[in-house]
Formats: C-alpha cells, sequence, structure tokens
C-alpha cells in the first residue's frame, strides 16, 4: 500500500476539521443535542400582583393617658388587662401641697370679697354725699378707683383658685374610654414631669392595627381599601389579614439609608392571638384579576437557543415561544408576538394574539 503524501494528509485533516464545524453549526442549536423542551397551556385563571413589606401590631384605638402636672405618682389602682370604664381613676399623684394652695387661696378669696363688700359700700355713700354736693367729683372718682381696684384683686383671687382647684383634679389620672388598660408604664412614688405616659388604654383587643414601612419604589401602587395578608412568629403556619385603612405622606429615612412610608392596616384580632409589638412581614396585594387568559412569567424569558435567554420587557407587546407540530429549522416552537395585561408576581395576563389551551415553552434543559 502506498504511503500518503504530506500533502493528502493536510487534505485529510483540513477535511475532518471542516466537517466537525458544519455538524457544530448545522445542529449545535437543534433540538437533537439531547436538551429537553417544557411547555405549559395558557389557561384562565387569577393574575396578582403584590407588594411585601413588615411591620409592627397595635392594639386599634389605644389612647395614651399621660401626667398633665409635675409632681409624686402617689397610687396606682388598676392593673394590665383590667377592664376600665370612662372617667375611672388610673393613678393618682400626692395632692397634700395642692390641697395646702387651695386652702390658702380659699382665705385669699374670701379676704378679696370682704374688701370688695366694703369698697362698694365706700364708693356707694361717696356717691351720696357728691349728689347732695358734700365732696368734690375728684374724691368720688378717688373712691371709685379703689372699689374698681378691689373688683379686679377679687376676681384675679377667684382666677387663681379655680387654677388650682383645676390642678387638684389634674392630680388623677383617668380612663378616656371605656376599654381594657394595655399597659401600666410608671411605679408608685415615682416622680413624673408633666407629659410623661402613665398608662395605654384600648376600646378592646379585638381589633389590631398594622403599621407597616412601604419602599419608596412601590408606595405609588399603595391604596387604601386594598387587601394585605400577614404572618407573625408565633404563628408560622397561620396567616392573618386586613385592609390597608390609611396611607402616610411623611418620608421615614431607614437605617439603610432608604426612603420608607408607612401604611396602616387594620385586621381582625377577634380569636386574640395577635399582641402589641409582634412584628409581621406582609404581602399587599395591589393589583389582580381573575378569570382572564394568562401564562407563566417565564415563559417570557426562556430561549429555544441554549444560552440567549430573551429580555423581560415592561412594553404591551412581547413574545413567547409556542409549541407547533410542524419543526421547522429543527426547533419545535416558532415565536408569536403577544399583547399583555397585568404582570403579576407568578403569570402575566395575554389580552392578545393567543388563545387558550395553546403550549408556550417555559423551560430548555439537559
Amino acid at each position: 500500500m502506498p504511503k500518503l503524501t504530506r500533502k493528502y494528509k493536510v487534505i485529510i485533516v483540513l477535511g475532518v476539521l471542516f466537517l466537525a464545524a458544519f455538524l457544530i453549526i448545522k445542529y449545535g442549536c437543534s433540538n437533537d443535542i439531547g436538551r429537553n423542551f417544557h411547555y405549559e397551556k395558557a389557561d384562565k385563571g387569577e393574575v396578582k400582583k403584590t407588594v411585601f413589606a413588615t411591620g409592627v401590631l397595635e392594639i386599634y384605638g389605644a389612647v395614651p393617658v399621660l401626667a398633665k402636672i409635675d409632681g409624686i405618682l402617689d397610687k396606682i389602682h388598676v392593673k394590665p388587662e383590667q377592664r376600665v370604664s370612662k372617667g375611672q381613676v388610673l393613678g393618682s399623684f400626692d395632692s397634700r401641697a395642692i390641697s395646702e394652695q387651695i386652702t390658702r387661696q380659699r382665705m385669699k378669696v374670701q379676704n378679696s370679697e370682704l374688701q370688695l363688700l366694703s369698697e362698694r359700700r365706700r364708693y356707694e355713700g361717696k356717691q351720696a354725699m357728691f349728689a347732695d354736693n358734700l365732696i368734690s367729683k375728684k374724691d368720688l372718682e378717688l373712691t371709685e378707683l379703689d372699689y374698681k381696684r378691689a373688683e379686679h384683686d377679687n376676681k384675679l383671687a377667684v382666677f387663681d383658685y379655680n387654677e388650682i382647684r383645676r390642678k387638684m383634679t389634674e392630680t388623677r389620672l383617668v380612663s378616656p374610654i371605656n376599654g381594657v388598660v394595655l399597659s401600666v408604664d410608671v411605679i408608685e412614688n415615682a416622680v413624673l414631669p408633666a407629659g410623661t405616659q402613665a398608662f395605654v388604654v384600648a376600646p378592646n383587643m379585638t381589633k389590631m392595627l398594622l403599621t407597616v414601612n412601604i419602599d419608596e419604589a412601590d408606595i405609588g401602587s399603595i391604596k387604601k381599601g386594598q387587601d394585605v395578608n400577614f404572618t407573625v412568629a408565633a404563628f408560622p403556619d397561620r396567616t392573618f389579614s386586613g385592609k390597608i385603612s390609611a396611607v402616610s405622606i411623611n418620608p421615614i429615612r431607614q437605617s439603610s439609608g432608604l426612603i420608607a412610608y408607612q401604611s396602616m392596616v387594620t385586621c381582625d384580632n377577634s380569636e386574640l392571638l395577635l399582641k402589641p409589638g409582634m412584628t409581621a412581614t406582609s404581602t399587599i396585594v395591589v393589583a389582580r384579576k381573575d378569570n382572564v387568559l394568562r401564562v407563566p412569567n417565564q415563559a417570557f424569558i426562556v430561549s429555544p437557543h441554549a444560552g440567549f435567554p430573551s429580555s423581560f420587557s415592561s412594553s404591551s407587546e412581547r413574545h413567547l415561544w409556542i409549541k407547533q407540530a410542524a419543526i421547522t429549522e429543527k426547533l419545535p416552537v416558532r415565536q408569536q408576538p403577544v399583547e399583555v395585561g397585568l404582570a403579576g408576581d407568578l403569570f402575566t395576563e395575554i389580552v392578545g394574539n393567543l388563545e387558550e389551551g395553546e403550549e408556550v415553552l417555559v423551560r430548555v434543559d439537559r
């Protein structure tokens, strides 16, 4: 057998390389290289878009009871979770010093009343004497001035007396509503400055208020009346529900430096499972459509060409890969533009150019 010359060897090697390159180009992107195509049918159902947020639970309608005067809290009359009536005394200050002030001021009022009576009689006598031309007009005017000064002193004494009596009423901290004592925030014999929170009272514990922080990127989609579902660590397998009752416009700068806005959620607590101070992880339903044609979101980011995924565009027209019976260019799918509506968390609404039951590509793997 004759030996191959170097020239023929080079030709054979180049031919093998060319054939390999041709096969890679022809079949490298086809479905014949061990790849599996997975589909899901376009169906009708719910499309829901949500926003996630965390917050803290409080009792709905809770009212703080504040100290109105500086003083020593002499006695606490209630305990946490005790039911109270409107006007019931919750705690009282040491009022002995104020009682002494009232006694002294009452004496000042009595003295001012006697002085006023004396000056009035003196003035009335001077008026009679002036009418008989027994005194000058100047003498009458001086007497009238003394009478008016006594009248002013009496009014001032009465005013001071009423102020001290009002201060006495503020030595008692009373419940502003019928309800339940949520907390007692002070101890007996403590010195309290005016404005100190001493008690918190709520109408009942069957209604809660969840305050959540909404990221500034999501606050535009949060509206009053939206449904909220949330969980707490104490009951991880239980989902509680509520509704957005208010949306704040005041920004809050978080520790991370991001801006958030608070939204208030009212929720039922008739089973008394939720407690004030619990941290809740919530899901706010910002948009929802029922019984609409939909496809899974991953259908918009998958591609039959491995390594070249599509981008999830926000425009109203996007493209899907639809399963077809006749394979063209070694692919069992064809690309088709569709019109979309609501883009939800798991599904996207299809409003045009797709029929229910058509199979769309959702995953490609080997």
